[in-house]
C-alpha cells in the first residue's frame, strides 16, 4: 500500500508541473551532495543519475526510513518557464509493473517497463531488491523522453 501512495504522490507532481529532450544532450550533472543527508536515512542502497536534460533550479528529496519499506523520493524541477520536471522513486522490494508498459532491455540485461502518456513519460525497473520509477514531464511532449531517451537515462543512473 505504501508503495502504491508514493508512485499516486509522484504521478500528482507531475500532473502539477507541466521544453525537454528526447535524449540527454543538454546534460547538466547532478551534485548527488544536495540529497545526501537523507540518503543517508536508508538502509537500501538507492542509484541515482549522474546527468539530467536540464539545470536543476529547484530539487527536493525526502527519505522514509520507516514502514514496511523504506522508500525515497526525489523530485528535479527546471526553470518555472520550462514547465519540465523529472520525479524519481526508489522503494525496497520487488517491482510489481503497472500494465499497459512496454517492455525494455537496459544495460547489463536489465529490463524495464516504459509507458508515455501525453506529456508524462515513465520508466519502471528493478536492481538489488530495490524498485525505481522515474517520470519525465514536459509540456512540449515532441521533446519529451522518447523510450530510447529513456532507456540512457535509466542506464546512467548509479
Amino acid at each position: 500500500m505504501r508503495v502504491k501512495h508514493i508512485v499516486v504522490l509522484s504521478a500528482l507532481f507531475l500532473l502539477i508541473c507541466t521544453g525537454c529532450t528526447n535524449q540527454i544532450d543538454a546534460e547538466s550533472t547532478f551534485d548527488h551532495e544536495e540529497v545526501a543527508e537523507d540518503m543517508k536515512q536508508l538502509t537500501i542502497h538507492v542509484e541515482l543519475p549522474t546527468s539530467i536534460p536540464f539545470e536543476p533550479y529547484d530539487v527536493r528529496s525526502s527519505a522514509y526510513p520507516n514502514g514496511d519499506a523504506e522508500s525515497y523520493s526525489l523530485s528535479l524541477y527546471a526553470a518555472p518557464e520550462a514547465k519540465e520536471g523529472i520525479a524519481i522513486t526508489a522503494v525496497e522490494g520487488n517491482l510489481s509493473p503497472p500494465k499497459q508498459t512496454e517492455k525494455v532491455e537496459l544495460a547489463n540485461g536489465r529490463v524495464g517497463y516504459f509507458v508515455e502518456q501525453g506529456d508524462v513519460a515513465s520508466m519502471f525497473w528493478e536492481k538489488d531488491n530495490v524498485s525505481y520509477h522515474a517520470q519525465h514531464v514536459c509540456e512540449d511532449n515532441r521533446k519529451l523522453f522518447s523510450k530510447e531517451g529513456f532507456i540512457g537515462f535509466v542506464n546512467q543512473f548509479h
